[in-house]
């Protein structure tokens, strides 16, 4: 490569382009006149409302010399949503694994605390009769369920945190240990967790004591 003189020194740019697919990557710059690579292809980049005057763009260039060579045109938006094209194909998959873990997990929850609601009519009834109410039992059912899920739920949040640098490569516009995306993420398991485990304790609540301990 030929010695190229220095013309001056600007300052920092900050030029990113995709790589790995969702991470964003600063290199270096430098600028140097056409005519010393004149086989370089050029980018032209106009700001413009609409195709109508990047097409007289073209036909101005077309105009200056009929056998230049030009590419078709590409908006900005067109361009990153092409890139992003796998990315976003690959997230709403793992979102649809997602939700349907989650809802998995909600239809388990609700038969095991059905179950056991079931085992223990007996006893529930026998609390019903001796005074307790229904936000006593309300509450030890909920209590039953919940032991595992908020277990659940902390060997996640660990695992979250534990494995950032792995999950840092898969996610995009935001950080593993986000405050707001873990809040957002524990409340909404907690929320469908007390929905799965709602009918069950509302059975346990509303246990006749006679017919219960008739039926024992």
């Amino acid at each position: 490569m030929p010695w190229m003189t220095i013309a001056g020194v600007v300052g920092n740019l900050k030029h990113t382009e995709l790589m790995n697919e969702m991470q964003w990557v600063e290199t270096p710059i430098l600028y140097r006149p056409l005519a010393q690579e004149p086989r370089r292809p050029v980018r032209i980049v106009v700001r413009a409302a609409g195709t109508e005057q990047a097409a007289a763009l073209q036909q101005a260039i077309s105009a200056f010399d009929p056998e230049l060579p030009q590419g078709e045109l590409e908006t900005v938006a067109s361009r990153i949503s092409a890139r992003l094209a796998y990315p976003r194909f690959r997230a709403s998959v793992l979102s649809l694994f997602a939700i349907s873990a989650l809802l998995l997990s909600a239809v388990g929850l609700h038969g095991v605390v059905s179950q056991l609601v079931s085992r223990r009519r007996a006893e529930f009834g026998l609390r019903r009769a001796v005074g307790a109410q229904t936000a006593h039992l309300l509450t030890l059912v909920a209590r039953q369920g919940g032991i595992p899920v908020l277990a659940g739920l902390v060997l996640g949040l660990s695992g979250t945190l534990g494995f950032s640098r792995l999950l840092a490569s898969l996610l995009y516009g935001t950080r593993p240990a986000d405050p707001l995306v873990l809040a957002t993420v524990s409340l909404g398991l907690i929320f469908v967790s007390a929905l799965a485990m709602l009918r069950p304790a509302r059975r346990a609540a509303s246990i006749d004591p006679v017919i219960a301990l008739r039926e024992d």
